[in-house]
């Protein structure tokens, strides 16, 4: 059979364009140099077509090294940009394989592979017969008759590092290389390496449409079977052909996608419209006939990625109701769905009138359900306040303005337009310093006459239009007043008659009283104030404010420089010993009205450093500033004294006095400090902005955001200076990142005329404690900003992910640096697991239209009984590490805690042996421990089917899904391992659920009863090493307490949700 005329009669179904070699090496020096704390590419991470998920246990990041033959030397170094003028033969004909006719074809023509034995890894030519019958190569013996796999003989394609071989060798390949063919009735698997991702996507997508084929397609289907995407695209084109003349003009073709929302801009649509009309005869040109239409439409909304999943998890080319049901369980998620919900999506996103009569999705239906709301990878229920805002006011960041009023550089201009923009982006503390002017009042940054400045009367008067548009929480309205006693009364008379009815008039002597809840639409004077001991009537005097206030004797360089500190040795490690914090210097004074002082709330103290006691107490009614520099010596000789000291007393964090460019600090070493403001500079744009926004949008944009338990709880503590310990009152977690895809990426802003097409590549940033903060960066794609496909897998191990935060850039590569096209940064607790788009915003913060990423995205508690092992001894010190006490040295606190340990070890051995079962049934199925239940489930289905054996579900208890083995044949040992590791498992499964709720109210408990005991440490301080260091000790082991019953209760909602799926699948797929 001719393998053209085989080829016609094959749906078109995109798939990425296969790209350079070299494009995938380009950047593989830059990511060793700059990812040392990532975790990638060493287990599965395999493209769309695939499973998800890094093995927990590696770490490091691995890039792409030097494949071990010497056809594919690729570690050479390549410039960035690169000029060519001529191509490998194979790679010119991929760049049309777009569609599964063009993978097809491109299978036939040929690629080279390695493959991989256990002897060495063999670098063969591979290809697809004309017939399409069998996967062949060339054999170095005479006879070739055994070189050829038959399609009939076909079972599984698994994209990544999915075979007993692959897993035990230590292959150095990224895994969207890899691929393994499981074939013949004994499931034999060949593991073979493809020069570049692209190459191995497109034999993938070919040999799995041939196995879900069954056969190969040799006959074109009648149009009674024709898909419904089909049917429904001849009944688009017929109402569109308004003339009825068989052709559609551009702008019929314009109003139809407008309709039909295609979200795409008309300028694209019209480029597309030329590139589909192929027309030679002069007539025809500038219109589309039916097969053209078919063809433009297919290249605007055919996303290769979206069509897999289709496949994967429905029917074909549709989803059904119960189908889509488990795609949301299974990859998105989502516990609660039920087949209503799915019956609901249906019947708002199908577009075609016999889907929806149906109940079916098809690609185009599925493709709007993933780029709406539903689908993006900001949790819904984020985009209002979702947190508890009773709290005092200290538990929680505040978004913050430095110098509200100026609206470029430090030296001005001076507007109101400043204040507003911070006011509508949520800001709930600005600043305005206040000097006199000639008859009232003025703002300003010095006060001097050749300043610019505006009347204080106006920049109340813009406070009060716009202080609660946005945020109806509280406004801290910060006054750093420097006028004559005569223009202070002014300022009281001009406050009160603009911003009385918002002035908060409760007692703020002890604001750990207060809420935000409590204090809504209310606004706080914070300011200088009289020392309590002046009489009603005097006037007195305070410290003069500065932005840099004269804290320190001579200018501090950054404390973590190298030249800053030095390493001295203890026993035999080394240690940074920090510089001394210069003396403090004493502020000059000025004359201070009475009247004003009382009007002020909270008063603006300057920063004292820390005395001795590491229980010291400090006022609840004072807001200290800290400089940057002082920041930064905090963070490193006393990070811990610093989170302390934040738990009830309020902290202001500003930039140095050598940011006149208004450029802005990083938030994050901040805010891991536990200091409630960062003043930023908002008229300036970048990454830092980039962070504040991104955080305190992820509460409604109410300007307030609850510090993380372990920097609010009275026992919490954080470990700065050892980077592996954990942190009290959380879990770490591994975060896996697959970057699939990017849609209609605009050029960097003013580049629009720039006549050459964006090359876009994506860094992932993740921001949070200094140990977790890593950065990871894919190859650019090459003159494509409408559809670009990367296909690139990281994944990260954070330590503290309660302040993480993940930022997604797309930029453009250029000869002579990188351009800015977009960004989105969203906390990590914000961040919806499964297939997600991250729709871009520029570096202003306003929506690109259409501009899109889409990703998968998985995070994982570090539970020890998720990391797969055997052996007894693994399994005790996976569960004494669960217990995680610790000996503080006093006798009366460790007794206590030490009445515990029984406790402590039935919860962790709980959740332990549930999990560990769980990951022993996945690995089994000889999938990695990360993968979905629908693959598991249906793995087993089809191995036990070619073995002309039948699995039962039997249900234990009504709640326990086990399976039965049935029929003549022989089931492989795959599936009896499997069923059987199902089987043993149940009683670890019942333990866990019928057990959890009671031993975690015993946790809490235990929780309660221990947090007095924190004040008979008190007197016992002594030294402050010593008595931080049983702090930290107490902390871990009280807040050890309350999250090992979360994390109990966590475990026993996952391993029930996994059974259900079990279950679930397995009626799906037509067991019973």
């Amino acid at each position: 059979m001719n393998s053209d005329s085989t080829l016609a009669n094959v749906p078109e179904i995109e798939v990425p364009d296969a790209g350079s070699a070299e494009s995938d090496s380009n950047v593989a020096a830059e990511n060793n140099a700059t990812t040392s704390s990532i975790q990638s590419h060493s287990a599965p991470c395999r493209s769309p077509l695939s499973d998800h998920g890094p093995s927990p246990d590696v770490k490091g990041r691995v890039t792409k090294p030097v494949l071990r033959s010497a056809t594919f030397d690729r570690s050479k170094p390549r410039m960035r940009k690169r000029v060519s003028f001529a191509k490998p033969e194979y790679l010119l004909q991929l760049e049309d394989s777009k569609t599964a006719q063009g993978c097809l074809a491109a299978m036939c023509r040929g690629n080279i592979l390695t493959k991989v034995r256990q002897r060495g890894m063999f670098t063969r030519w591979f290809n697809l017969n004309e017939e399409m019958t069998a996967v062949c190569w060339q054999s170095t013996r005479k006879e070739n008759d055994h070189a050829r796999i038959e399609v009939s003989s076909l079972h599984e394609i698994r994209h990544g590092r999915h075979s007993e071989l692959l897993r035990s060798l230590d292959v150095q390949e990224p895994d969207d290389c890899i691929f393994t063919i499981v074939h013949s009735s004994d499931f034999q698997c060949m593991d073979l390496i493809a020069e570049t991702p692209e190459i191995a996507t497109v034999w993938v997508m070919g040999l799995q449409y041939l196995v879900n084929m069954a056969n190969p397609p040799v006959r074109s289907p009648s149009s009674k079977e024709k898909p419904i995407r089909d049917l429904w695209l001849e009944q688009l084109f017929v109402e569109a052909d308004s003339n009825g003349d068989g052709f559609l003009d551009q702008e019929e073709i314009v109003r139809l996608c407008y309709k039909h929302n295609v979200g795409l801009s008309e300028e694209t649509i019209r480029k597309k419209f030329e590139e589909a009309d192929t027309n030679r005869v002069a007539e025809s040109r500038g219109r589309l006939d039916r097969d053209e239409f078919r063809d433009f439409y297919m290249s605007l909304s055919t996303r290769p990625e979206i069509v897999y999943l289709v496949g994967q998890y429905g029917n074909s080319d549709v989803l059904t109701a119960e189908q889509l049901l488990v795609f949301l369980k299974t990859e998105q998620r989502l516990d609660n769905a039920t087949v209503e919900d799915c019956q609901a999506i249906i019947q708002e996103f199908e577009p075609t009138p016999i889907g929806k009569a149906e109940t079916h999705l098809t690609v185009d239906g599925f493709t709007r359900y993933l780029r709406s709301s539903n689908g993006d990878v900001f949790r819904r229920t984020h985009v209002s306040v979702h947190q508890d805002m009773t709290q005092p006011l200290s538990h929680y960041f505040l978004s913050s303005s430095h110098n509200t009023y100026l609206t470029q550089s430090q030296s001005g201009p001076v507007e109101a337009m400043g204040i507003t923009r911070a006011l509508h982006r949520g800001c709930r503390l600005i600043d305005l310093d206040v000097w006199s002017g000639p008859s009232f009042p003025i703002v300003s940054k010095t006060g001097s006459a050749a300043d610019p400045s505006m009347p204080l009367a106006a920049a109340l008067e813009t406070v009060r239009d716009a202080c609660f548009k946005v945020s109806h929480y509280p406004l801290f309205l910060r006054l750093e007043v420097h006028c004559c006693i005569e223009q202070q009364h002014m300022i009281v008379d001009l406050v009160q008659s603009k911003l009385g009815k918002y002035l908060y008039s409760g007692d703020v002597d002890d604001s750990s009283t207060i809420s935000p809840e409590d204090a809504r639409e209310k606004i706080f004077l914070v300011g200088k104030k009289l020392a309590p001991s002046k009489t009603a009537e005097d006037d007195g005097e305070v410290s003069e404010e500065e932005d840099e206030p004269l804290t320190f004797s001579e200018p501090a360089e950054y404390p973590t420089s190298p030249a800053n500190r030095k390493m001295v040795r203890t026993g035999s490690a080394a240690a940074i010993v920090p510089p001394p914090t210069p003396p403090l210097q004493q502020l000059p004074k000025m004359k201070f009205c009475k009247e004003l002082s009382n009007l002020i709330h909270i008063s603006s103290a300057t920063d004292r450093g820390f005395g001795d006691d590491i229980f010291e107490q400090y006022p609840t009614y004072e807001m200290a500033s800290l400089a940057e520099t002082r920041v930064q010596t905090y963070s490193v000789a006393s990070s811990e004294r610093l989170m302390l000291r934040t738990k009830m007393s309020l902290a202001r964090a500003y930039p140095a006095v050598t940011r006149p460019e208004s450029s802005n600090m990083d938030p994050m070493a901040v805010w891991t400090r536990g200091v409630q403001s960062v003043a930023m500079n908002c008229q300036t744009i970048g990454k830092p902005m980039d962070m504040n926004e991104g955080l305190f949008k992820a509460n409604g944009y109410s300007g307030y955001y609850l510090k993380p338990r372990s920097m609010r709880a009275d026992c919490g503590f954080v470990n700065y200076r050892d980077v592996t310990a954990p942190v009290s009152g959380t879990s770490p977690v591994d975060v896996t990142i697959k970057v699939v895809s990017g849609q209609m990426l605009p050029k960097p802003a003013n580049t629009e005329n720039r006549t050459e097409v964006i090359d876009p590549y994506v860094v992932l940033e993740v921001e949070g404690m200094d140990s977790d903060r890593a950065t990871y960066r894919t190859r650019p794609i090459e003159n494509n900003g409408f559809n670009p496909v990367w296909d690139e897998t990281c994944a990260f191990h954070i330590r503290f992910p309660d302040l993480a935060m993940v930022r997604f850039v797309v930029l453009d590569a250029d000869a002579i640096g990188s351009d800015f096209i977009g960004q989105f940064c969203i906390p990590l607790s914000s961040v919806e697991t499964g297939y997600r788009h991250v729709h871009l915003i520029s570096n202003v913060h306003h929506p690109l239209p259409n501009a899109s990423l889409f990703v998968h995205i998985t995070i994982n508690n570090d539970r020890p009984g998720r990391r797969i092992a055997s052996g007894t001894a693994y399994r005790k010190k996976a569960k004494k590490e669960a217990l995680g006490l610790h000996t503080i040295g006093q006798k009366d606190v460790d007794s206590h805690f030490k009445k515990y340990g029984p406790l402590l070890l039935q919860a962790a051995g709980l959740s332990y042996d549930a999990d560990f079962a769980l990951s022993t049934f996945k690995d089994c199925c000889g999938l990695s421990g990360w993968t979905t239940i629908y693959n598991c489930v249906k793995l087993l289905i089809n191995r036990a089917r070619v073995a002309n054996v039948t699995l039962s579900l039997e249900m234990v208890n009504e709640v326990y899904p086990t399976f039965a083995i049935t029929g003549n044949g022989e089931a492989p040992d795959l599936v009896k391992k499997a069923c059987q590791a199902l089987t043993q498992g149940v009683p670890a499964f019942r333990a866990l659920c019928s057990e959890s709720a009671t031993v975690a109210d015993e946790l809490k408990g235990a929780y309660e009863e221990s947090l007095p005991l924190l004040k008979t440490m008190k007197p016992n301080s002594g030294v402050e090493k010593k008595a931080q260091k049983a702090l930290e000790l107490f902390s871990f082991n009280c807040l050890s307490l309350q999250m090992e019953g979360e994390e109990l209760l966590n475990a026993q909602s996952d391993v029930a949700n996994a059974l259900k799926q079990i279950a679930m699948t397995a009626k799906l797929l037509s067991m019973e």
